[in-house]
């Protein structure tokens, strides 16, 4: 496992006891990843213009002098992308592109990785939120009547107060 994946990893994870802390690092954690993503892009459109240039050096290499790649004396164009294709150094900055490709995509995966914790964060605040005012369970007695059946005796007994009230007058 690579140790930028072992970061990924550590930052993505949410403790759902500590809602505040994944909340208030959040943006933070989105930047990071955010600007990694950034510097991979960049990173990647350099190792493809360093390829370019090693592509197009080999390039000019076979054309001015093809006997030394053993083209002969009919040179096409599918014979000279062949002969690129061979060189070890073409095929070194290949390689390094294809690298920086995959880290470009890792980073922009893990961005938007955040985004979808950023709304799984806030879909457990709401869950909590809810939880948290939710009316108290009372077995056997429907939602419906419990909140009437309250207010009938709040009702019923501040009668009996202000009926209290009169009769000492």
């Amino acid at each position: 496992m690579k140790k930028t994946d072992e970061n990924f990893d550590n930052d993505i994870e949410v403790n759902p006891y500590d809602l505040l802390d994944a909340l208030l690092t959040q943006p933070q954690k989105f930047y990071e990843w955010s600007r990694k993503a950034s510097r991979a892009s960049i990173e990647t459109a350099r190792a493809k213009e360093r390829l370019d240039i090693i592509k197009s050096g080999v390039d000019l290499r076979i054309r001015r002098s093809p006997e030394r790649f053993n083209l002969g004396d009919r040179i096409t164009e599918k014979s000279i992308t062949a002969t690129i294709a061979k060189d070890k150094k073409v095929k070194r900055f290949t390689q390094k592109y294809f690298e920086a490709l995959d880290r470009e995509k890792t980073y922009v995966d893990a961005k938007n990785s955040f985004q979808h914790r950023k709304n799984m964060l806030e879909a457990m605040v709401q869950l909590n939120i809810q939880l948290h005012f939710a009316d108290p369970k009372v077995v056997g007695v429907p939602a419906e009547q419990r909140g009437h059946a309250r207010t009938r005796q709040e009702i019923k007994e501040n009668l009996k107060k202000s009926k209290r009230w009169i009769k000492r007058r």
